[in-house]
């Protein structure tokens, strides 16, 4: 055997570095061929050309190395809502592989106990869920299922900053400064764990259902009629079809934030690739099936109950008693990865959670309120049905027989105000605690 130099050797032409498992030693083996898109993509996010890092870049829907140009497209078959679902059977979940098919990462938040799988090299100084810079790395955990499919980043950061800066700029009741905190470098692009489900509920219904009768009496001897009430017992059903209800897999976002942003467009979905994952964060789910099941049923029962309810109100609009019972049948459910930019940003020493759509673009999350303009509008409004009912109302009943009359309109308008007051306010905690 000829003996070779190993400073003077080079590979050839057509050949390109491929992932080694022992370290000091450097792989070398052809180029994959072009139209296997994701072959290198499979085994490592290193541009087969330079050896840089590369990333999926939303923008040009490709795996790009910023450092040297190259491109790669995705294959990836988009399947959208015909992707295959899965019946609730242990033979099912023994299907899916473990892990992410890649080897990556994992960012571990000491202080909210997020764990985020991150590509090798990638590091953050804080923790995007709660804004802690208590993180450290260890190794990724292969316990969670792979998912099957995703839906691939689309919004670029010049659509997201714009999108960020409406959002909070939106709004007299917050602090007019928010706008300012709208940077994109302090977002971070996370493929966060949803559960899919589809299901068919037979709702069955029995309430007491108001008859209005006409009954005629005597009075002072001319007769009178008079509406009465006369209830039945009743019953009915109505049956609903859900398809596609998101129930977030992870607790380290807020459930009710997530529901406004949600929005994605399902028809996107593909098959899931490692090569989507290169320079973005991916989280695996802490909701596992069972506890994720049953937030969706019961979001789906709510449904169902309006539904039936809508049954019963039509008869005649007098309802009591309203009980309902649900069957459901056809459940299915898949497991899948959604993209969606994170941010916990500090605001007078409260930390407060956005999110972004990243697909869509949409945009929901919490906002610190400017309290003192809240109590500016609710006086403004009771100052008036104040004055009607003090400044008028007195004086006038020691002078005119009107008065008493002003003095209940007034006290009627600051019933009013009081009312509008407390929605007011309740939208205010529901803005700044989601």
């Amino acid at each position: 055997m000829r003996d070779v130099d190993p400073d003077a050797w080079t590979p050839p032409a057509d050949f390109v570095s491929v992932p080694s498992t022992v370290d000091g030693v450097e792989l070398w083996g052809p180029r994959p061929a072009e139209d296997d898109a994701s072959a290198w993509a499979r085994q490592s996010t290193k541009c087969p050309q330079c050896g840089a890092s590369a990333a999926f870049d939303p923008g040009a829907g490709a795996l790009t190395c910023r450092f040297c140009g190259y491109v790669q497209e995705q294959q990836a078959r988009t399947v959208g809502t015909a992707a295959e679902q899965n019946e609730f059977t242990l033979e099912a979940l023994r299907q899916f592989e473990q892990g992410w098919g890649v080897e990556r990462r994992e960012l571990h938040c000491s202080d909210c106990g997020a764990n985020l799988a991150v590509e090798e090299g990638g590091m953050t100084a804080t923790c995007p869920f709660c804004s802690s810079n208590h993180v450290n790395l260890q190794e990724a955990s292969q316990a969670g299922i792979r998912p099957k499919f995703l839906i691939p980043f689309a919004v670029k950061s010049d659509v997201l900053e714009k999108n960020l800066r409406t959002f909070l700029g939106q709004g007299w009741m917050f602090p007019s400064s928010l706008a300012q905190l709208a940077k994109t470098d302090k977002f971070v692009g996370i493929y966060l764990p949803f559960w899919v489900f589809d299901a068919r509920m037979d709702g069955v219904w029995r309430a007491q259902i108001g008859h209005p009768h006409t009954v005629t009496y005597w009075e002072n001897g001319k007769p009178k009629t008079r509406t009465e009430i006369r209830w039945k017992w009743e019953s009915g059903g109505a049956s609903d079809t859900v398809n596609g209800l998101l129930v977030p897999g992870t607790t380290r976002i807020s459930a009710k934030i997530a529901q406004r942003v949600e929005g994605f467009e399902l028809d996107a979905l593909k098959e899931y690739a490692p090569a989507f994952l290169a320079g973005w964060r991916a989280m695996t789910y802490d909701l596992a099936l069972p506890e994720a099941w049953d937030h969706g049923r019961a979001r789906m029962r709510e449904r169902n109950r309006a539904t039936n309810e809508a049954q019963a109100q039509r008869r005649t609009g007098h309802v009591r008693s309203f009980t309902m019972t649900a069957d459901f049948e056809d459940e299915r459910w898949r497991y899948v990865l959604l993209p969606m930019y994170v941010s916990a940003y500090v605001y007078g020493g409260k930390t407060y959670q956005v999110l972004v759509n990243g697909q869509t673009g949409a945009v929901a999350g919490q906002k610190p309120v400017a309290w003192w303009r809240i109590a500016a509008a609710i006086a403004a409004a009771t100052t008036p049905s104040i004055f009607v009912g003090i400044c008028l109302g007195v004086p006038l009943t020691l002078f005119a027989g009107i008065g008493f009359a002003v003095m209940i309109v007034g006290f009627l308008m600051f019933l009013g105000a009081l009312w509008w007051g407390w929605g007011l306010w309740q939208r205010a905690l529901d803005a700044e605690s989601a």
